[in-house]
């Protein structure tokens, strides 16, 4: 009679006979694949070698390298099914492996590497005295670069208050670090500088020259009236309100020119052109005349009041003795006209 799983040997010898089961264990072989998650390697994590260890019912009883040369497959070969009649029950598992995580299913492993992302962030300064000109545009274009290729673009504003951020980056591919780098788009009237991924952009305020001439009309100072400086006062007006800045002594250079300068002045405040203008501080017995920027100042003699003697008695003057003989021929007149009436009267009498 057979037995189940055994083979049956008999051998006889002299009537005798000799009944052998012999019985071959099942073997079974244990075979799986290394699978990498990880972006293809990207941030060059991935190791040359891994090792996996071989369980017996919980036991380990053997272990194996695996390479990429076998394209991470891996395979124990000819083991027992059974023990002691009872089915063995084989299970792997995978020496850790740095930066990645191991997903066992079955006897193929899953390693997973998420790749490290980093972001690039900075800030755009503006070196414009406060936007004193009015230039400073209202969004500005940065350029973010990868290893020199561009791969995105960010409009930056006042509502985030002139800062960015690019997130989300790979921090590296094919195991080489990326370099990341930014460009900005021209911005009209502004010099750029980056450093790092901070941005300035510098404008120098437009500046104009306040200046000009005094010019003396009194014969060459003649009556030797005028006098040796002169004040002139700077004032602008900047949305409708007029204010004084400065002042200045003016007085005669080595050629005898009257020449003043307030030097280099803002053009503009608040995005607004400033109105310039000037007075000078009265001067005696001079009139002031401003054209622009340059003055011209009239010699105008005082006007004398006559003195009073020490009798009180003015001095006759040509009007006053005119008159006294205006009165002494009407007077005159009048007694000559008075006598012929009388005579007339007589006559007729």
């Amino acid at each position: 009679m057979d037995v189940e799983g055994y083979e049956s040997i008999i051998e006889s010898e002299d009537n005798t006979f000799q009944i052998t089961n012999k019985h071959n264990p099942i073997m079974i072989d244990i075979e799986g694949i290394k699978t990498w998650d990880d972006n293809n390697n990207q941030d060059g994590k991935r190791p040359e070698s891994i090792t996996i260890r071989l369980l017996a019912d919980g036991q380990e009883i053997d272990s194996i390298i695996v390479t990429s040369e076998s394209e991470w497959r891996y395979k124990f070969e000819e083991l027992p099914k059974f023990k002691n009649g009872k089915e063995i029950i084989y299970s792997i598992k995978e020496d850790e492996v740095q930066d990645y995580v191991s997903e066992v299913n079955g006897f193929d492993i899953t390693n997973i590497h998420i790749p490290e992302k980093i972001k690039v962030s900075g800030q755009k300064i503006w070196d414009d005295a406060e936007n004193q000109d009015g230039k400073r545009p209202d969004s500005i274009t940065v350029r973010l670069y990868a290893n020199g290729e561009e791969i995105r673009s960010i409009e930056v504003t006042s509502e985030t208050n002139w800062k960015y951020e690019f997130d989300e980056l790979s921090k590296y591919d094919s195991g080489k670090e990326i370099k990341y780098t930014i460009s900005e788009d021209d911005v009209e009237f502004y010099e750029t500088e980056i450093t790092g991924f901070d941005i300035v952009n510098k404008h120098s305020p437009e500046l104009i020259e306040i200046g000009g001439t005094k010019t003396w009309d009194d014969n060459n100072n003649e009556a030797k009236q005028r006098p040796k400086f002169i004040e002139i006062e700077l004032y602008k007006t900047h949305n409708g309100e007029t204010i004084k800045i400065t002042d200045i002594k003016v007085k005669p250079n080595n050629k005898g020119e009257w020449v003043y300068s307030f030097g280099s002045l803002p053009k503009y405040e608040d995005g607004e052109i400033l109105v310039y203008s000037i007075k000078e501080k009265p001067v005696d017995n001079y009139v002031s005349k401003i054209d622009g920027f340059d003055l011209e100042n009239k010699y105008t003699p005082p006007v004398e009041t006559p003195s009073v003697p020490k009798d009180g008695v003015l001095p006759k003057t040509g009007v006053s003795m005119f008159s006294e003989m205006y009165l002494l021929l009407l007077g005159s007149a009048m007694i000559i006209l008075g006598a012929v009436l009388v005579t007339k009267r007589r006559k007729h009498n």
